[in-house]
This record gives structure tokens, sequence and C-alpha cells, in this order.
């Protein structure tokens, strides 16, 4: 697991975003993440309990950006720092879950990977 100490700007954003979560009354919030072949995707965002009309149109707090667009930009910024450059060949998946109760947000990613076994016979 690597290990990075945030930035001020990083923990300010994951604050304002835990805070307001829950201020939504979201408990939890998950983004789904995926990509190969030199692209990846954000791919899902759900909530406990689920609310999802909420992030499609309410904006962040004094932005004029969608919740939505907030939570797929901090998640790709994670991404960056974290796995970077992931969804190039076999790619990988992987969540960001915002745990609004424990005041916690965790990357949990995973990589792809082709194995090859190699066998030699004298005939």
């Amino acid at each position: 697991m690597k290990k990075q100490k945030p930035t001020n700007e990083k923990l300010e954003l994951r604050d304002r975003l835990l805070n307001y979560l829950d201020a939504l009354g979201i408990k939890r919030l998950t983004v789904q993440y995926s990509g190969s072949g030199d692209s990846g995707q954000t791919d899902d965002i759900s909530t406990e309990p689920i609310k999802r009309d909420l992030l499609l149109d309410e904006l962040f707090e004094d932005t004029e950006k969608p919740l939505k667009e907030i939570l797929d930009e901090f998640t790709w910024r994670a991404i960056e720092e974290h796995e970077g450059g992931f969804y190039n060949n076999e790619g990988g998946y992987g969540e960001v879950v915002f745990d609004i109760k424990n005041r916690t947000v965790k990357m949990e990613h995973n990589n792809y990977v082709q194995e090859t076994v190699y066998s030699e016979y004298d005939l």
C-alpha cells in the first residue's frame, strides 16, 4: 500500500465533501471507476441511503459545478496521485469510498495483470 501525505487543499476538499454529504443525509458514497486500453472512466456513483437524484443536479457549495462533477474530479485526482496510468494496457478498476459516519475516504484499487507461464520440454 502506497502512503502519501495529503495536501492541505486535498484535505480541505475531502472535509468539505464529507460535511456536504452529511448535510444531504448520505451515510456512504461510492465512486466506481475502471479503465484499460489507454482510457478510463467513472462508471457509477452510489449512495446509502439511495439519493442518486441529488447527485445529478445539486450544485456543490459555492461552485457552479454539480456535486457529481466535483466527486468525479476528486476521484481522478486521487487515481492520478496513487495509481496514475493504471488504465494503460490491461488496466484496472476500483472504488473511492466516502464513509461519512467515520469521516474517512478510502481508495480501493485493482490492476489487471496478464500472466505468462513458461514451460520447456526435451522431446
